[in-house]
């Protein structure tokens, strides 16, 4: 979610300094809403049904879903602001956005123990940018942890981390090459870790699986062989991880 964040930051600049005229009539916009209704439905649905029974994860899916919905939002405004009066917000709206999920982005897999009524514990995959030095990750590691264990009373006892590629156009495009491959992948729901090496022309990230799954071997390969036949000069990782959700 943050890659996503900072790929629609480093976008909406370009935007923002070479404006070009969007392509946007009344039946566009019309999609827009209909994608926006729904993704509200379904965040208030999940985030009512993840209290009703207790289910953080379900709570968890629900607000990322109404924060996907700001996308929608921001496509109808500028949309909207455009058809009416021929100005171009698209680079402005998606600044505020890409940074609201930058903000709520960058936690996956999320695991907790528990040993009982006070006995709680667990652990966390967090997604940091490849400018940050040891002394930063350290900091905020720590913080992290500290946090999590005064507002719920968890103990993480590890904080695992992703690097992510900033503003390089180049690696933007690789990941939205593998993103499109990930999305028409049955029984796959996201990918996230992802991280180019350009000296060793590697690649390598998680695939987001469900428990549907039966032969996860099947679909890395599946994964890897369709990321080749577009990029064959690349060494490609994947990292099979079940939806822990």
């Amino acid at each position: 979610m943050t890659y996503a964040g900072i790929t629609a930051l480093v976008e909406s600049v370009d935007k923002i300094l070479h404006p070009a005229e969007p392509a946007m009539h009344f039946y566009t916009l019309l999609v827009v809403v209909i994608s926006l209704v729904a993704r509200i439905f379904v965040g208030r649905h999940d985030i009512h049904t993840g209290h009703l029974y207790q289910s953080s994860a379900l709570v968890h899916a629900g607000r990322e879903e109404l924060t996907h919905s700001l996308i929608s939002l921001g496509t109808l405004i500028s949309g909207a602001v455009y058809l009416l009066f021929h100005i171009q917000l698209a680079g402005i709206v998606g600044l505020v956005i890409s940074l609201i999920i930058i903000y709520s982005g960058g936690t996956y897999d999320v695991v907790i123990n528990n040993y009982g009524p006070v006995a709680h514990t667990g652990s966390v995959h967090i997604a940091v940018l490849d400018t940050m030095t040891a002394e930063d990750i350290d900091v905020l590691t720590r913080w992290i942890v500290r946090e999590v264990k005064q507002k719920t009373h968890v103990f993480l006892t590890g904080v695992s981390i992703y690097s992510i590629n900033t503003c390089d156009k180049e690696v933007i495009d690789l990941r939205n090459d593998v993103q499109s491959i990930i999305d028409k992948e049955p029984h796959v729901h996201d990918m996230h870790g992802f991280y180019y090496d350009k000296e060793k022309h590697s690649i390598r990230f998680d695939a987001v699986i469900d428990f549907e799954n039966n032969n996860p071997q099947e679909t890395r390969n599946a994964i890897k062989n369709k990321i080749l036949a577009m990029h064959p000069q690349l060494l490609v990782y994947i990292t099979i991880d079940p939806d822990l959700a």
